[in-house]
């Protein structure tokens, strides 16, 4: 289903205000370097999932998000003291890490493992004549 304008706009604000918060509050995600990746709302706007994504060195992902969610309240806390003036409820927080990272590492690790012949340059002039 795709998103309304609506959805897209406090996804955005979300999202926004959440980088801020991360940079202010840097304790509460483990001193991490983190950023949101995408923030997507439910239709009625109550629940907003938060995706990460982060370098972290020898934490494990699960390690990362318990750290996150353990300071939800506080986030959520502090989202609403910024958003109480353009949202009449302010959304939940569900944390997951964005993979969209790990995805392209493995891509790049596949392609830069094929062995690829150079083109001969027979192979050159007949890709000229289309």
């Amino acid at each position: 289903m795709e998103e309304s304008i609506r959805q897209k706009q406090v996804g955005r604000l979300v999202q926004k205000d959440l980088s801020d918060i991360i940079q202010r509050h840097p304790e509460w995600f483990g001193n991490a370097f983190v950023t949101v990746a995408v923030v997507r709302m439910t239709r009625d706007l109550v629940i907003a999932r938060v995706y990460l994504s982060t370098i972290i060195e020898n934490v494990p992902r699960e390690a990362f998000l318990k750290r996150v969610n353990e300071n939800n309240k506080s986030i959520r806390q502090e989202l609403a003291r910024r958003v109480r003036n353009q949202l009449r409820v302010v959304p939940q927080l569900q944390f997951y890490m964005d993979d969209a990272q790990q995805e392209f590492d493995k891509i790049e690790k596949i392609l830069s493992g094929l062995d690829i012949p150079p083109m001969s340059t027979e192979e050159s002039n007949s890709e000229d004549d289309y």
